[in-house]
């Protein structure tokens, strides 16, 4: 009874809400007053912010790329800093507004695209040097790198994903159709690309090798956008969501739809699997986030925050285990839940204004926060409060 006694006690404070107050941090503040994304390396140890909606995330199992914002509200200058230390580490600038901004996946360079000067340019993430940059025919909304790291994935103004060479800068692909408008992701093993359109109701996977269509997917309302779309970890699903209020679950294999996650009351703008594949969250204009069994596709919980039209693709702990939203406008708050219970296990507040995105570091040690509206982000250092229970014998 006595052993039982303490184990109870000590798990019991492991699992405790928490305030913010209890929550150390550090502030960054961008250029332009007014940081609007961020996006750490792979290795958690730096940060990139931009001001403005202008860096395409992903999260930290799928590469994946999402639709650009108006560059007159952006900066030609991303900054990249240290994580620990808050300490400006590079500039990186453009001749114009900057579209979109990543590390590659060995975290040893940087990719960003400009839109008035429609270039993408290479940078060593160590040094800040530019390695190579060359222009593109149309301007673009976003560039990421492929998992190996030796193709750059555009999407254009002019209705193309282009696949170019990252080492000499050559066009390789053209995947044509109504996909800027859309939003798409790579597979984790950099094999295949799925793409959407904007009010085509249409899902095409293509071939990443080759430019092939490999398949169409129908299914969501033509008449509505489809907001994104991002592969399971081991690549062999796809998760859609849409402005028919619905999102859906379809088999990469054989381009099958697989279920219909429905309840949301307006436009699915977000849609995550995570780690484990387990379970995928979905966020909307109903001003809600829900939590589903993604086997089965059954409505699990239904959470209070909300996930931003894929701003922050990576709302998952490293372990699975929880995933935090941004707070409702007025609350100016971030929020972990549970993923399993859906409790809320912490509030992080202090912002003066709404949160625009919150997300957990690739290692799990830290949670990011971005306030357009008082122009900083706050880097939160979580790593004491989730650690597993200590079990004691007295």
């Amino acid at each position: 009874m006595k052993h039982f006694f303490c184990v109870a006690i000590i798990f019991l404070l492991s699992a405790s809400y928490v305030q913010a107050a209890d929550v150390p941090y550090i502030e960054l503040r961008g250029e332009a007053g007014s940081i609007g994304n961020v996006r750490f390396s792979p290795d958690g140890k730096k940060v990139m912010t931009i001001d403005w909606f202008a860096i395409c995330d992903e999260d930290n199992r799928t590469t994946r790329f999402d639709y650009g914002f108006d560059s007159r509200f952006g900066s030609k200058t991303v900054q990249v800093w240290d994580i620990d230390s808050g300490k400006e580490l590079q500039r990186l600038e453009h001749t114009g507004g900057i579209h979109s901004a990543r590390f590659f996946p060995d975290g040893k360079k940087i990719v960003t695209a400009g839109r008035e000067d429609r270039t993408i340019r290479i940078w060593d993430a160590e040094s800040g040097e530019e390695l190579r940059q060359w222009e593109v025919p149309a301007t673009i909304f976003y560039a990421i790198p492929s998992p190996d790291g030796r193709k750059i994935v555009t999407v254009s103004m002019d209705t193309t994903t282009r696949i170019w060479d990252a080492e000499s800068g050559e066009e390789l692909h053209t995947l044509e159709g109504q996909v800027a408008t859309g939003n798409g992701a790579i597979s984790p093993d950099g094999t295949k690309i799925v793409t959407t359109s904007g009010e085509g109701g249409t899902i095409r996977i293509w071939d990443a090798e080759s430019g092939k269509e490999l398949h169409a997917m129908e299914g969501h309302t033509r008449s509505m956008s489809i907001w994104t779309a991002i592969f399971t970890p081991d690549g062999k699903k796809v998760a859609t969501g849409s402005g028919d209020r619905t999102a859906r679950i379809w088999d990469a294999e054989s381009g099958e739809e697989l279920h219909t996650l429905e309840g949301h009351g307006s436009w699915v703008w977000f849609v995550a699997f995570s780690p484990d594949e387990s379970r995928i969250v979905t966020s909307g204009a109903d001003g809600s986030t829900r939590i589903w069994d993604a086997l089965s596709g059954r409505a699990l919980h239904e959470l209070e925050g909300l996930i931003l039209p894929n701003y922050c693709p990576a709302p998952f702990s490293l372990d699975g285990t929880k995933i935090v939203t941004t707070g409702r406008p007025h609350q100016r708050a971030a929020l972990v839940y549970d993923i399993e219970s859906g409790r809320e296990l912490l509030k992080l507040t202090g912002h003066t204004g709404s949160v625009r995105l919150a997300t957990f570091s690739p290692d799990g040690r830290k949670i990011v926060t971005v306030s357009g509206e008082d122009g900083t982000v706050r880097i939160w250092d979580v790593e004491s409060l989730f650690r597993p229970p200590i079990i004691t014998d007295f």
